[in-house]
């Protein structure tokens, strides 16, 4: 077995719970609403334009990806997905979505 110097241990039965604790400080701090269920984590935002909303979610991608780097942790790029909600008959996102950050390049 190897030995875990950081982080938390994938399907361990305490996983999911030391990981919502390890994981904690890094959404206080966020613009969006933070849903986590085990180790997975979703950020929901609002704003009266998709500016504002992108805007929102690049500050936020860019203090989690400094938060990860702080602790050694890394996002599973091939995990995350975006998807954008509105109201019928709301001026419709251009469907080309950029974030300002390199953890996505």
């Amino acid at each position: 077995m190897e030995e875990i110097k950081f982080g938390v241990p994938q399907g361990s039965v305490l996983g999911a719970t030391l990981f919502l604790i390890y994981n904690d400080h890094c959404n206080a701090s966020l613009n969006g609403s933070v849903i986590s269920f085990a180790d997975d984590t979703a950020l929901s935002y609002t704003g009266d334009t998709w500016e504002e909303v992108s805007t929102k979610m690049n500050e936020d991608l860019l203090s989690i990806q400094w938060w990860f780097c702080q602790n050694n942790m890394m996002l599973s790029v091939e995990k995350t997905k975006y998807i954008n909600f509105m109201l019928r008959g709301s001026n419709r996102m251009e469907n080309k979505v950029v974030l300002k950050c390199n953890m996505f390049s």
